[in-house]
């Protein structure tokens, strides 16, 4: 029958040896004993300690010092003791892992937007994440609801709870989204501002007719911007035509609700590719409405 015994679980750094970074000591515990195994030095510290009752397996939950990251990705060593009660001891070899963190952090709440005066733009702002792990926040800006956050459309990286827009317009009907993001690089969920929860004091009124402006500057060179209005909400197209009638860019097809809006053209295909210089016309249409106006890209 197995004799009851005390088994120690321990913890180490391997390093080779005459080394003089021992970092088990560095972390402020205390070093119980060293072991060279082919020629590496362990220097072991005492983590937890399990009765023995008999049982075929035993498990144990040993928290890592650190966690792996690009930085510095070093393994912990562990060992576990068998002591028994007649005085003899028996180690297991060595063995190593890492931890890695690849939990997120929570979303940021109570994001929020409000226009501001000198200077002039949006501020939004947000409570703090609870996460002690924060690294910074992240901010992104979209055209619609559904924008996909990425490298493209990242505004700003904070590390506190606000954000100055500076080139923002209530006729450009921004969104935003807001995530958390750690020191390893997790990023959390995404809170999203609409244009309607937008707050301030200057709130414009929707047009007394749905009408579409000219594009200005008109000629351009490599972009313009296309301002229009729309008296009731609905789903609403904006789109490019060439000067042979065949489609170039869709640039809003999406419900909107009644109000001003401006959009850019920067002289780009559906495609992403510039295209030539010359004579392009755009068409506003909505229920009930629709207009074309001509402009000219210039090189």
């Amino acid at each position: 029958n197995p004799v009851q015994a005390t088994l120690l679980i321990e913890t180490g750094a391997a390093l080779i040896s005459g080394s003089k970074d021992v970092p088990a000591l560095k972390s402020g515990r205390t070093v119980i004993r060293t072991q060279i195994i082919a020629g590496e030095t362990y220097y072991w510290e005492l983590v937890a300690v399990q009765d023995a009752v008999s049982f075929e397996h035993y498990a144990a939950a040993i928290p890592t010092l650190f966690d792996s990251t690009a930085v510095c990705d070093d393994y912990h060593y562990f060992q576990v003791a068998a002591h028994t009660w007649g005085g003899e001891t028996y180690s297991s070899r060595p063995d190593s892992g890492y931890s890695v963190d690849n939990l997120s952090p929570g979303a940021p709440m109570g994001l929020a937007g409000e226009q501001v005066m000198n200077p002039d733009g949006l501020n939004i702002t947000w409570r703090p994440n609870e996460d002690p792990d924060l690294g910074y926040y992240a901010v992104f800006k979209g055209t619609s609801e559904n924008f996909i956050p990425g490298s493209s459309n990242l505004v700003a990286s904070p590390p506190d709870t606000m954000y100055l827009d500076g080139d923002w317009r209530w006729d450009h009907g921004y969104f935003y989204k807001v995530a958390a993001v750690d020191i390893h690089g997790n990023l959390s969920g995404f809170a999203l501002l609409r244009p309607e929860n937008i707050t301030g004091n200057n709130i414009p009124r929707p047009p007394i007719a749905t009408h579409l402006q000219q594009n200005y500057p008109n000629p351009f060179n490599p972009s313009t911007r296309i301002g229009f209005g729309v008296k009731e909400p609905g789903r609403i197209k904006l789109q490019i035509y060439d000067a042979s009638g065949r489609l170039v860019r869709v640039l809003v097809d999406q419900e909107r609700k009644a109000n001003t809006y401006s959009e850019i053209w920067d002289g780009h295909d559906q495609n992403g590719r510039r295209v030539a210089s010359g004579v392009y016309f755009y068409t506003l249409s909505t229920a009930g409405f629709k207009q074309t106006k001509k402009m000219v890209l210039i090189k």
